[in-house]
This record gives C-alpha cells, sequence and structure tokens, in this order.
C-alpha cells in the first residue's frame, strides 16, 4: 500500500487502494477453495508447500520488480528526512486506526460466526460456498466506491456493517439464509478497508507513510486476532448466532465514539 501511494497521484488514491481491496478480495474467493483442493486431492503436506512457495514467488517477484515507496516529487529514503511524530500522529489518526481495528475485528469474527453457525445446523459443508459469496460482496462493494468522486470516512461505513452484521445473528439459519444477510454488511468490507488505507495516505507525509502504514497493518492485525477470539467465547458459551451479534456489538461503540468528530468535519467540507 506504501507503493500503491507512492505510484498514484492523490486524486486516484481512492480507486487505486479500492483495487488494492478487490484483490484481497479475489485472493480470499480463491485461495481456500484451492487449498482444500489440493488438501483433498493429494495429501495436506503439498498444500502447505505450495502455499509457502507462492509466499516465496511472490516475495521474489516484488523484490525483482521493487516498486518505488515515495513518489517521483518526493524526497528519496535516501535524503534521510526525519517527519516528527507529534506533526502526524494525532487524535484523528489515531481514531482512524480505532475504525480500522474495529472494521477486521467485526470481519474476523463474522468469518468465525458464520462457520458456527453452520457446524450447528449441519451444513458446514456449504461454508466455502457461503465464504465465497462474502467475499464476492465485498468486491462489488469495492469496485462501486472506486468510482465515486467524494470521498467517505471510513467509519461512515463501519457503523452500518457493524449494526447489520448483529442483524445476521437474529435471522441467520440456514447457509442461503446466512448467504442473502451477508449481502449489505459484506458489500461494506472493501469500502471500510479502503477507505481507512486512502486516509491514512493522506494524513501523513511522505518521510512517515512507511510508519503510518505500518500502524495501519497492525490495527488491521489486532483486529483479526481480537475478532475470532471474542466471536469463538460468544459462540461457545451462548449460542452460535451470538458470535455475529459480539463482533458486530463490538465495533459499533467505538463507530459511535468517532462519528460525531468525523459528522462534523464532513459537513464543514
Amino acid at each position: 500500500r506504501q507503493s500503491v501511494a507512492a505510484l498514484t497521484p492523490e486524486s486516484h488514491r481512492l480507486p487505486a487502494f479500492a483495487l488494492d481491496s478487490i484483490t484481497t478480495e479475489l485472493s480470499f474467493m480463491a485461495g481456500p477453495a484451492l487449498g482444500v483442493l489440493l488438501a483433498t486431492g493429494t495429501v495436506p503436506h503439498v498444500a502447505m508447500y505450495s502455499i509457502a512457495g507462492g509466499i516465496l514467488v511472490s516475495g521474489l517477484g516484488l523484490w525483482l520488480l521493487n516498486p518505488p515507496v515515495r513518489a517521483a516529487h518526493e524526497a528519496p529514503i535516501e535524503a534521510g528526512e526525519r517527519v516528527p511524530r507529534r506533526s502526524w500522529l494525532r487524535p484523528r489518526f489515531v481514531a482512524v486506526l480505532a475504525v480500522t481495528m474495529a472494521a477486521t475485528l467485526v470481519l474476523s469474527g463474522t468469518d468465525v460466526s458464520v462457520v458456527a453457525v453452520l457446524r450447528s445446523h449441519g451444513e458446514l459443508s456449504w461454508a466455502g460456498v457461503v465464504m465465497s459469496l462474502w467475499a464476492f460482496y465485498s468486491l462489488l462493494g469495492g469496485f462501486a466506491y472506486g468510482t465515486i468522486r467524494r470521498r467517505l470516512p471510513a467509519v461512515f461505513m463501519l457503523a452500518p456493517m457493524a449494526a447489520l452484521t448483529m442483524v445476521i445473528g437474529a435471522g441467520g439459519a440456514h447457509w442461503w439464509l446466512v448467504a442473502i444477510l451477508l449481502i449489505p454488511a459484506g458489500a461494506l468490507c472493501a469500502p471500510t478497508i479502503t477507505a481507512s488505507a486512502d486516509a491514512v495516505s493522506r494524513m501523513t507525509p511522505a518521510g512517515a507513510r512507511g510508519e503510518a502504514m505500518g500502524l495501519h497493518h497492525s490495527s488491521l492485525t489486532v483486529g483479526v486476532a481480537l475478532g475470532g477470539r471474542r466471536a469463538g467465547l460468544a459462540a461457545d458459551h451462548m449460542a452460535p448466532p451470538w458470535g455475529f451479534v459480539a463482533v458486530g456489538g463490538a465495533g459499533a461503540p467505538i463507530a459511535l465514539l468517532v462519528l460525531p468528530t468525523e459528522l462534523r468535519r464532513h459537513s464543514a467540507a
């Protein structure tokens, strides 16, 4: 994402990050199916070696391509430019990180909750289909968001995504119903992550972009780690549908905390 920010002008950065999210969703759709195919068609070790080989090849490709992390008009890394953290690590930046963490908390918790609900109804074999459809909804949402002209803050998507995720827990039973209920929340997944990455890239100067993107990635990882555990505890100690409620209910307060500030700023703009 640091290279995406460097290779695209600011006016085109939003659709560029949207494409980044779309490729992630394509990986999410194809990866599990290919992994299961390899693991069941041969032996599990072949699947693991294939994953490791794919990561190695991707790393080598990135090393050979060596995409720039600074735009042509920005000072190169060799210049040793030092940007004080206090100039960019401000409350609004921290709020974007909190929204990013909350978004992946909801997403990873939804992942676990879908599996738990389908297993409780004896429909675990449909998990791959439901997950692929969920990723497809997100892909469509990312494409639509990348075409809009005016940027929307990530919290504008997080708030309804968290609320709509709780609705899945109230109505989700059979696999086809879960797949339908995932449509609105799923369509907001990629736009939320896209908006957060775009905001981070615009809020930080080039000399601090690497550190800022690192913090953004860390917030994504923390959310993933927390969401699965929270959904699993709710599913085990109450009932599988409560996993959706638990993660949606965790993301909603963060959205409500940040939303008033963003509303004031958005209306002023």
